[in-house]
């Protein structure tokens, strides 16, 4: 008898364990950032293009994302390299790099399943502009003689004369970096950073609102003119029309095809929750 009802209490056990691991939430994913290309865009908040370059217009990039462990168990580094540091030929100012970085504050994301970066150090690179034929006077196009301090004189390829300006230094300061994890997805971010953009003299600040990953979604008409295909930001195949892949995006995101950047991107100008489809 005894074993009989000994019998009974264990199945009994079992049977409630087993119940209270299926009603037990699943824990939140540590802070892996995607690997690759988030497409960002650009909300601008202040400033001008005062002095020399162009601050205020930007729209949005790629921004490359990446994870480092560190061999010494201190805090995990997360790189972020915008799109123009590869595609504009920038190159690294004296005693600086590429691309910007910060620490994670912690492994596990808050409660509100952010993952935050602390500890911002800029990109601080150097854009070179294209050079410019000179007339066969040695004026510049419009007339004016070349300023030899902002820039210098070259002989070009063709034997006929350039005017190379210098350098022009570049900076990217992401600060207030904060990414958001999906327990039912980890694949699935989203980051959303200040940002203030300088360009030899001039400075302007944005809001970053990106997600994970990035994916081109302009193609040329019939004529040749560039227009948005929201069904490249679709993540279902269609094999109908010769799509056999999804985009790749999580298919809870709500996005668009977003013309001015070139990339699908959130709806929403702000990460978390509200970016979800309804």
């Amino acid at each position: 008898m005894k074993t009989r009802i000994f019998a009974g209490m264990l199945v009994a056990g079992v049977a409630t364990a087993s119940l209270n691991a299926c009603t037990q939430k699943n824990p939140p994913p540590p802070c892996n950032t995607g690997h690759g290309d988030y497409a960002a865009k650009y909300l601008y908040v202040e400033g001008s293009k005062t002095g020399t370059g162009s601050c205020d217009g930007l729209v949005g990039e790629a921004i490359g994302v990446d994870k480092y462990y560190p061999i010494d168990g201190g805090a995990s580094l997360v790189a972020l390299q915008p799109e123009a540091a590869m595609a504009l030929g920038l190159s690294p100012a004296e005693g600086s790099n590429l691309f910007a970085r910060g620490n994670l504050e912690s492994e596990m994301p808050t409660p509100e399943d952010y993952c935050n970066l602390v500890n911002m150090v800029p990109a601080d690179t150097l854009l070179t502009p294209a050079p410019v034929e000179l007339l066969e006077d040695g004026g510049m196009p419009d007339g004016t003689a070349p300023d030899l301090a902002q820039g210098s004189v070259v002989e070009g390829e063709d034997g006929g004369s350039l005017y190379q300006p210098n350098d022009v230094p570049v900076k990217y300061a992401f600060n207030n970096v904060k990414f958001w994890t999906i327990a039912a997805a980890p694949s699935a971010q989203q980051f959303t950073a200040d940002l203030t953009y300088t360009e030899g003299s001039c400075s302007a600040k944005y809001k970053v609102v990106a997600m994970y990953p990035a994916v081109h979604c302009v193609v040329p008409d019939a004529d040749g003119n560039p227009v948005a295909d929201d069904t490249l930001c679709d993540p279902k195949e269609n094999y109908d029309a010769g799509r056999l892949f999804g985009s790749g995006i999580f298919y809870g995101f709500d996005t668009f095809c977003d013309i001015k950047t070139g990339y699908c991107q959130l709806k929403a100008n702000d990460i978390g929750e509200g970016t979800l489809k309804q």
